[in-house]
């Protein structure tokens, strides 16, 4: 496979060059997540409430998979601006040692303590029932997961967006068909639903370790056993920042789901239906902020930070004008959107207030989120997590606390839009000192 020097492409060319094909991947993904709500949806809000709670558990194993990855990007991405691929391949095979660890380490809490884990964040009656069943085969899941976004995160870091999004049109394609199968034909309710996500994360897997060690790949690894613990430490100590900023809001995710969830499991129900949908609006967004991060690594070893911020703004005015499109749609066709996916009046009712209320805050997140790019793809990872504890921890929660007394539901969903403006305006303000530019990284 060709290699292709970014940093002497026009940037709007380059941004799409790898943000299309990621978003194309995402959408893939996107679509199973829906199919998965539509016919976990057929089984009952209940079902539905009890994978939402679940996945708050599976986005913790995600700060973990951030520290890993994000840290493993900026090295990747920095040493193939500078045109060192000996060590891109050796940050791409420590970065999978460490993410088999953690993985390791997930599976057997959630095999063990899925119930606890359930009822602590809110869960009641059958929703409990439901969420063990399904908790525990997803749990396995994290094996091939976290692995398997190794291997796509060094294949996007090296420019190669293409691969990646192949694989996961297969995976998820293969996902979408057996859903019904394991769900209704073979009578396993969720648990099918987890038996068809596992499977499929196990074939992204190994479809893409055959590509990078048979030397089929702009990556390529040796299956021989090599621990570089200098190399492991660079990879987490630029990564930490980032996973305690997923695990501050993993943490206000948890403390607004609750809150949430003391208006009833149908107004849960329609939220998370809503969280689905909008992960249609996300795709675009975090397919820029792969772009921009790989893009900015690359023109940083490159020694051309200005090219490296050029990149950043365009990403976030890119980001800005798909949010605005996407607001739109959400606030005209919210009560036809989330009835496709349940029906019951009270369910309906949540999921529209919560996409009327957050749709004109968008904007906002879809510049926000393209422009930090520029702190992962420079390894500077402080500024987000900072900016995050800010927005999340200190203004969003008491704020839903607060609205939620005042306005009730609706108080608690407006809280979850005035952050993405706060958010915004202080990632503009600290993305123009500038001193991101001079971070260095081994």
């Amino acid at each position: 496979m060709e290699k292709i020097d970014f940093t002497e492409m026009d940037i709007p060319k380059a941004l799409l060059h790898i943000a299309l094909p990621s978003m194309i991947g995402m959408f893939f993904a996107t679509l199973y997540n829906l199919a998965d709500m539509f016919w976990v949806g057929k089984l009952g809000y209940e079902q539905i409430a009890s994978i939402g709670l679940f996945g708050i558990f599976f986005d913790f194993a995600i700060v973990f998979n951030e520290v890993v990855g994000v840290g493993s990007v900026a090295l990747i991405a920095r040493h193939y601006g500078a045109k060192n691929y000996g060590r891109v391949n050796e940050v791409v095979k420590q970065t999978l040692f460490l993410k088999l660890f953690i993985a390791f380490i997930f599976c057997f809490v959630g095999l063990v303590f899925v119930k606890d884990i359930l009822i602590i964040l809110g869960a009641e009656g059958d929703v409990i029932e439901y969420g063990i069943v399904y908790g525990r085969v997803m749990s396995v899941g994290f094996i091939f997961m976290l692995s398997c976004a190794t291997i796509f995160t060094a294949m996007r870091g090296v420019g190669d967006a293409r691969t990646p999004m192949k694989i996961m049109i297969f995976s998820n394609i293969i996902n979408i068909v057996l859903d019904p199968v394991f769900i209704f034909y073979f009578g396993m309710g969720v648990r099918g639903a987890a038996f068809a996500s596992v499977l499929a994360q196990a074939m992204s897997f190994g479809i893409g370790l055959w590509l990078i060690t048979s030397r089929r790949h702009i990556v390529e690894i040796t299956t021989k056993i090599e621990f570089d613990f200098k190399t492991m430490k660079n990879i987490l100590f630029i990564g930490i920042p980032s996973g305690f900023e997923h695990l501050i809001r993993n943490i206000s995710n948890m403390i607004a789901i609750r809150i949430i969830a003391g208006f009833g499991m149908t107004a849960l129900a329609g939220v998370q239906i809503c969280i689905r949908l909008m992960g249609i609006g996300w795709m675009p967004i975090f397919g820029l902020v792969l772009a921009c991060g790989t893009l900015v690594g690359h023109n940083l070893g490159a020694k051309k930070p200005k090219q490296a911020e050029k990149t950043a703004l365009k990403a976030g005015y890119m980001g800005a004008m798909i949010m605005i499109f996407a607001g739109i749609v959400f606030f005209i066709f919210s009560p036809t959107l989330v009835s496709f996916f349940n029906s019951t009046e009270e369910v309906v009712q949540a999921g529209v207030s919560f996409f009327r209320i957050i749709s004109p805050f968008l904007v906002f997140m879809g510049f926000y989120i393209p422009l930090s790019g520029v702190f992962f793809g420079s390894g500077d990872t402080k500024p987000p997590m900072i900016i995050t504890f800010i927005t999340n921890l200190c203004f969003q929660i008491p704020m839903m606390i607060l609205l939620s007394q005042i306005f009730e539901m609706k108080g608690a969903f407006l809280a979850y839009g005035l952050p993405m403006v706060l958010g915004s305006c202080l990632m503009f303000v600290w993305f123009s000192r500038g001193k991101w530019k001079e971070k260095k990284v081994e």
